[in-house]
C-alpha cells in the first residue's frame, strides 16, 4: 500500500510539473483539467475505444460544469504557466540579446 501511494504521489508530482513547466504553448484550461483529474474524473466517464474528439468534446463538458472552486484551481494553473512561459521567452530573449555582439 506504501508503495502504491508513493507512486501516485510521484506520478501526481510528474504531471504538476509538467503542467506548470510548459516549454513551447500555454495549455487551454480544460488540457491543465484533463491532466490533473483524468484518473478521478474523466477516466470513469470514458468507455474504452473512444474516439478522441469524442473524448475531447467530453472533457471540455465536464470542464465547464465542474465546480467554481475547480475552474478557479484550474485558471489559476493556467495563470502560473502563462508567467512560466513569459518569463522563459524573456530569458530566452536576453540570452540573445547578450550573445549579439
Amino acid at each position: 500500500m506504501v508503495l502504491a501511494t508513493t507512486v501516485l504521489n510521484n506520478k501526481t508530482t510528474k504531471i504538476m510539473n509538467g503542467l506548470l513547466t510548459s516549454k513551447t504553448y500555454i495549455k487551454k484550461p480544460w488540457k491543465i483539467y484533463s491532466k490533473k483529474y483524468y484518473m478521478s474524473c474523466v477516466q470513469k466517464e470514458v468507455e474504452a475505444g473512444t474516439l478522441i474528439v469524442d473524448i475531447t468534446k467530453k472533457i471540455c463538458n465536464m470542464f465547464e460544469n465542474e465546480s467554481p472552486e475547480i475552474q478557479e484551481e484550474i485558471c489559476q494553473l493556467s495563470e502560473v504557466q502563462k508567467e512560466d512561459v513569459k518569463k522563459r521567452k524573456n530569458s530566452r530573449k536576453a540570452s540573445r540579446e547578450l550573445a549579439d555582439p
